[in-house]
């Protein structure tokens, strides 16, 4: 039986959990959150902490690592780990730390699923305003369809894990099988769209979305790789007695880490700009790219493109804390709903990712191979240099039709047809000099080979950008040269 929670929405006001041992900072972020229709409830220690969401629950909470003397002896990492098992609510940490602590408790965090990590200095309560906006979004309350425990055929659900505009997706377990994690992804149409011009434009383009799951199912179900989710099962659900219900749901490889992005985020300004403020070590950078670059090859192999190659769909396996860079993760490519032709007889619909376009996709084009190592270099410029090469987006874009999207966002489809791309190099020495990036030490600059990799994926001319199994070789170029320099 399916336990739904399907349509129980965020409480109005949502209820905001603030644990913070000092008064000071605890009741300044109270004050500064209430005026945006936010319920703040303060604890100054865990075990107060613990009480609020027993007797009182909540829809996310801001924990200060720094709990001095706090009576459990736990830091606010331990905090936030416990509260993701039992709660599964969205956690902002702060942290008073130095800038160098921060830089490895932001790591932290972003591996331990931190919705974000905020420094306490300048106006940090705004930032925090601003990461709430975004957190909301994420409440399982509001967002999931299937409470844990649900039964799901022969699987069991143990918490909420990621959403999507029409993808919901679950850590589960098989029946009777205490052991192994699997990742479920349930297809929904969502409510909202129903009725919506859109939904309608969508319906009478005969464009049916469980193509794009059928698509992953087909690519997952033969091509096998160590840097490509593995496939286990997909399931077809008769809905017809319950409108309600999953009409479409498969299982692969769970992958206990964060996405590229989200690791990208605990390194960023704040969710108000994409530009980050920490780069991640080249070792970090070489080795998840080579990693990314030999999951493409095994595609292209079997004459498929991803299509959307973006840093949200490379999930990040952690190996261990105390690996050296270029060992520390497993890149693992995942979402491979849109590899398949998604335009159909009628108007075409936006799938990709506006800011990782290729010119081909913005001209309205399918995009073959070359559309993935073009998204490829969009990725890669911006890990290296902090920015992305074409600006960004006004808004989060999905499920429209191409010509409406591409009308109201003018000049990112500019800057992709017509920009003249600056060398990462030079962008990245920029942001060094002016102070708007930190990198480590002796890692300013960054190989002429990494330049070129960058400028020929980001080639205008699709025969022109480098052939999967170049862009292989050459990051692992990168990266055996790197080893040999450091190791």
């Amino acid at each position: 039986m399916v336990s739904r929670i399907h349509g129980v929405g965020i409480s109005d006001p949502p209820t905001i959990l603030i644990l913070d041992d000092n008064p000071t900072h605890r009741d300044l972020i109270a004050r500064r959150i209430s005026p945006g229709g936010y319920k703040p409830i303060v604890a100054a220690t865990y075990h107060e902490a613990v009480k609020v969401l027993e007797n009182n629950g909540a829809d996310i909470a801001i924990i200060d690592h720094n709990l001095h003397d706090d009576p459990s002896g736990k830091s606010g990492l331990d905090v936030m780990t416990e509260i993701h098992q039992k709660h599964a609510i969205p956690v902002i940490l702060i942290s008073g730390s130095s800038s160098n602590s921060s830089t490895e408790l932001s790591f932290e965090a972003g591996k331990k699923r931190a919705h974000a990590f905020i420094p306490k200095i300048g106006d940090y309560t705004q930032t925090i305003l601003n990461e709430l906006e975004a957190a909301v979004k994420k409440s399982p309350r509001k967002y999931f369809s299937y409470a844990d425990g649900s039964i799901i055929g022969q699987w069991k659900i143990v918490e909420g894990w990621r959403h999507g505009s029409y993808k919901e997706v679950y850590k589960a377990k098989k029946l009777n099988d205490d052991g192994k994690f699997y990742a479920l992804k349930v297809w929904r149409p969502p409510e909202d769209l129903r009725g919506r011009r859109v939904f309608k434009a969508m319906i009478e383009a005969d464009w049916d979305i469980s193509k794009m799951f059928i698509s992953e199912y087909r690519v997952l179900s033969h091509v096998r790789n160590n840097h490509l989710a593995a496939f286990e099962e997909l399931v077809r659900v008769d809905t017809r007695g319950d409108p309600s219900g999953p009409l479409l749901y498969m299982v692969e490889e769970f992958i206990d880490g964060p996405n590229l992005g989200e690791y990208l985020r605990g390194r960023s300004e704040g969710p108000e700009t994409e530009e980050l403020k920490n780069l991640p070590p080249l070792g970090e950078v070489y080795s998840v790219f080579a990693q990314v670059a030999t999951g493409i090859l095994q595609l292209h192999k079997s004459n498929r493109a991803h299509r959307d190659i973006i840093s949200e769909n490379i999930l990040l396996e952690i190996l261990s804390d105390n690996n050296s860079d270029f060992e520390r993760f497993r890149a693992v490519i995942t979402d491979f709903g849109n590899m398949r032709n998604i335009y159909s007889r009628g108007a075409p619909v936006f799938m990709g990712t506006l800011q990782h376009l290729s010119p081909e996709q913005v001209r309205e084009e399918a995009g073959a191979t070359p559309t993935d190592r073009w998204s490829f270099g969009v990725t890669l410029y911006h890990c290296v240099t902090g920015v992305k090469p074409f600006g960004s987006s006004k808004k989060e874009w999905s499920e429209l039709p191409v010509s409406e999207i591409l009308n109201q966002e003018q000049e990112v489809v500019n800057s992709i047809l017509n920009k003249e791309v600056e060398m990462p190099s030079v962008v990245r020495q920029r942001r060094i000099d002016e102070g708007f990036v930190t990198v480590r030490r002796n890692e300013e600059a960054i190989p002429s080979e990494l330049d070129g990799i960058i400028m020929n994926c980001l080639s205008r001319a699709p025969k022109m950008r480098p052939r999967s199994d170049t862009l292989k070789k050459k990051m692992n170029d990168l990266l055996r040269d790197y080893k040999k320099k450091y190791q």
